[in-house]
């Protein structure tokens, strides 16, 4: 254990208006220590939230996400050499989350696009990776297919340079929260990581 992280790159604590939510980006330190990293940032996460749980206490099922019977929600990304980790909890009621975190790589961006069925091209790179990264979030944190209101919110929010957007809908409460990770030599982002998190009015 002595070669894991001593502390994360990361840390993001936030009350938001779809509950309470905290997240830790540590580093990947390989598959031999996979579930004591997980544990590691999951139990910065929880305590960045306010939450007094046991991390060592969650429990990974096979294509889901973490479990913790303590009350709140877990969500995990991973992407060498990043693992993001989050927690989240709204104050009695249930709280739907996720989180995605990608290294920007090169890629056929259109192509990927127009299979994925998203109404327009994506500018750049960077552009494309918001997109998907809050698709990926969605997805997550609903466990089905990102609502309706995404493809509406997919050109104008996740092209801008904003970092975090609340949505309020009929039923649902959500905050949408990016951010850019590292850099790349000529100053463009090393990967992009995005959380999603809703709740019912």
């Amino acid at each position: 254990m002595a070669d894991l992280p001593t502390k994360p790159i990361l840390v993001i604590k936030d009350v938001t208006q779809a509950g309470t939510f905290g997240l830790a980006l540590v580093d990947d330190a390989g598959k031999k220590q996979k579930t004591a990293v997980k544990c590691m940032a999951l139990a910065t996460a929880l305590a960045a939230a306010g939450m007094d749980a046991d991390a060592s206490l969650v429990w990974f099922p096979k294509g889901a996400a973490p479990q913790l019977d303590d009350g709140c929600t877990l969500s995990l990304s991973h992407s060498r050499p990043w693992l993001l980790a989050a927690a989240a909890t709204s104050a009695g009621r249930r709280v739907w989350m996720g989180v995605d975190v990608e290294r920007c790589k090169s890629r056929d961006f259109d192509r990927i696009g127009r299979f994925l069925g998203w109404p327009s091209p994506s500018r750049d790179a960077l552009h494309f990776y918001r997109r998907w990264t809050l698709a990926e979030a969605l997805v997550k944190a609903l466990g089905r297919k990102a609502p309706t209101w995404f493809r509406a919110l997919d050109g104008a929010a996740a092209g801008t340079t904003m970092e975090s957007l609340d949505i309020d809908e009929r039923r649902w409460r959500w905050h949408l929260r990016w951010r850019n990770v590292g850099r790349e030599v000529g100053g463009e982002p090393a990967g992009v990581f995005c959380l999603a998190m809703g709740c019912e009015r």
